[in-house]
């Protein structure tokens, strides 16, 4: 069975937060940490008070990893 790449941190109904590892880094060297859309929105500008929300959770995840 294949070795899952990506964890869920934290999610909602418009986006994920994820964990993803890039195969090339090494897991010791650490993970990416991405927000993947869940809409189908062909551009920001199609929804920027959705991209807004996605910026908002971006900063907040970013704070906490600083912080620890």
């Amino acid at each position: 069975m294949p070795e899952k790449n990506e964890w869920v941190l934290w999610e909602n109904d418009e986006m994920s937060l994820q964990a993803a590892f890039n195969p090339a880094i090494s897991r010791e060297e650490g993970f990416h940490v991405v927000l993947l859309n869940k809409k189908k929105v062909p551009s920001p500008w199609a929804d920027p008070e959705l991209y807004s929300r996605m910026s908002l959770v971006v900063a907040k995840a970013s704070g906490v990893m600083i912080e620890l």
